[in-house]
């Protein structure tokens, strides 16, 4: 069996070790070893920095995994809050919010009865008097469904919001 002379990296005592071994402890000074060979050396290594840095890269790459989901959950909360986005007069994309339903209704309903009120008051078109109510129905469906859409919206945003920080949560614990 043929043995390798070494020097142990922690207190630099001479080491005789068989040339298969793998992992020594040093007689001076207990230090656990790791021989590492290359093609042109053989050395050792503490096992103590080995299992510190591998603590390290663990880290690092836990660190690297959150960052990629938070990314992916970022990407993925942008294109489903675009899907609640609506077009303005201007062209510019926005969320249209609850309290813009809730005066849309509004508005529906003071304009129904402001137009009912004035055709029943005019003599001159009766045939109209369908249309007033109609708008109404029509102004109100479409508020109503525009304030589940914001409710929609505001739900999965808050879950979005609870998601992102159970993530950031799981790096720091």
């Amino acid at each position: 069996m043929k043995l390798l002379a070494l020097n142990c990296n922690q207190c630099g005592a001479p080491l005789e070790v068989p040339d298969r071994a793998n992992f020594v402890t040093c007689n001076f000074c207990s230090t656990r070893l790791s021989i590492q060979k290359t093609d042109k050396v053989v050395f050792t290594e503490a096992i103590g920095e080995i299992q510190e840095r591998t603590r390290d890269i663990a880290s690092d790459v836990a660190f690297l995994r959150m960052q990629s989901q938070l990314a992916e959950l970022d990407r993925q909360w942008v294109i489903r809050r675009d899907s609640f986005m609506t077009p303005d007069a201007d062209g510019q994309m926005r969320l249209v919010g609850k309290k813009t339903a809730i005066a849309a209704g509004i508005v529906a309903v003071v304009m129904g009865f402001g137009l009912s009120f004035a055709i029943a008051t005019s003599s001159e078109s009766p045939g109209f008097a369908l249309i007033p109510p109609v708008f109404t129905l029509f102004v109100l469906f479409t508020a109503k469904m525009t304030y589940r859409r914001a409710d929609r919206f505001e739900n999965e945003q808050l879950d979005y919001r609870r998601a992102r920080q159970a993530l950031l949560d799981s790096v720091a614990a």
